[in-house]
């Protein structure tokens, strides 16, 4: 195979150094190379008629391909306009879904203060309620106190017998204070 190669080779270095023929200005070519001629034009005539039907194949396939080309942008913009368009309507559903749960609970948030308030309304109301009955009560431990203090007195200055109907006078009107007193919360 390489003998061959060898071969082809210095037989191709022999044809490219021999001269071509030329022709003389007054000598005309030979019939045959007249004849190869006109074969040759009909035969590039051809070649160059298939090779624009080939361009123009060619040139159809790649206008079929570039309306493919442009038919699937023109299906994937409107895929992605569509798809846009989805998710622009679900972001705004969950918007107005989650704007609805925050009123809700700001509506819960506000009827748990005003419940708060009420109950610390009536809180300070009984506060202040027990803030007056200890007044009275204290008042009223004063007037016992004062009485106690004017019966103590009168004890002291009187015999026994007499200190003795003080202190026991002393202790009914204090149990009559205290029953005062339990009958005043009781009732309230």
């Amino acid at each position: 195979m390489t003998q061959e190669t060898t071969e082809e080779r210095t037989e191709r270095t022999e044809q490219a150094e021999r001269p071509a023929p030329r022709f003389s200005e007054s000598e005309s070519p030979p019939a045959w190379l007249i004849a190869t001629r006109g074969d040759l034009r009909e035969m590039e005539s051809r070649v160059n008629s298939r090779i624009d039907d080939a361009k123009a194949d060619t040139r159809a396939r790649i206008g079929d391909v570039n309306i493919r080309i442009d038919d699937a942008k023109a299906e994937i913009n409107t895929r992605i306009d569509d798809a846009k368009a989805e998710l622009g309507t679900r972001i705004d559903d969950m918007k107005t879904e989650l704007g609805n749960r925050i009123d809700g609970t700001n509506a819960r948030i506000d009827g748990v203060k005003a419940d708060l308030g009420n109950r610390i309304d009536g809180t300070n109301a009984r506060i202040d309620e027990l803030k007056t009955e200890g007044r009275a009560r204290d008042a009223k431990l004063d007037a016992n106190t004062a009485t106690l203090a004017r019966i103590e007195e009168n004890l002291k200055s009187d015999n026994r017998r007499t200190q003795s109907r003080a202190v026991w006078i002393g202790i009914a009107v204090a149990a009559v204070g205290i029953i005062i007193g339990i009958i005043m919360r009781l009732i309230s």
